[in-house]
């Protein structure tokens, strides 16, 4: 906790005697919690809270979210990998970009690159499913095949 308060001092640009004025507590009762003497108390806790408003209490109390109320951190869910978003979005900006170089001028690398879209476009489509695993609880396992007639 004392991390984070010295955080909100450096971040209102005060001393710790000035903030201790601001907040409203003694400043030797300040400079003791301060350089570790006494642990913060729940009334310099309160006072902070009380004289910056726009500060977080979950974040000040157990370091949770973000340090000011209404700004909401983005936590990445179990599946997202935000960089790995980012690689991609900007290698699909480059290869539309190469894609419109390509038909300003035609040539043969812009009739393959069309060609081979198309193609992997078809395989996708004529996937079809050639087994189903279900595994249980108690180690054991189901494996389900289409049925002949369907693979025709």
């Amino acid at each position: 906790m004392l991390t984070r308060i010295q955080k909100v001092m450096d971040e209102k640009q005060l001393s710790v005697s000035a903030f201790a004025d601001e907040i409203g507590v003694k400043r030797p009762t300040m400079t003791h919690t301060m350089t570790g003497r006494n642990n913060p108390s729940l009334d310099i806790v309160s006072k902070i809270l009380e004289r910056y408003q726009d500060i977080n209490s979950e974040w000040l109390l157990f370091g949770k979210g973000t340090m000011y109320k209404g700004i909401q951190a983005q936590q990445p869910g179990l599946f997202d990998d935000f960089e790995q978003k980012d690689v991609v979005e900007k290698k699909v900006d480059e290869a539309d970009s190469i894609k419109d170089e390509l038909q300003k001028s035609p040539t043969i690398a812009s009739i393959q690159f069309e060609d081979d879209k198309y193609s992997k476009r078809t395989k996708e489509l004529h996937k079809k499913v050639s087994k189903i695993m279900i595994f249980y609880s108690d180690n054991t396992f189901e494996i389900f095949l289409p049925e002949e007639s369907s693979r025709k």
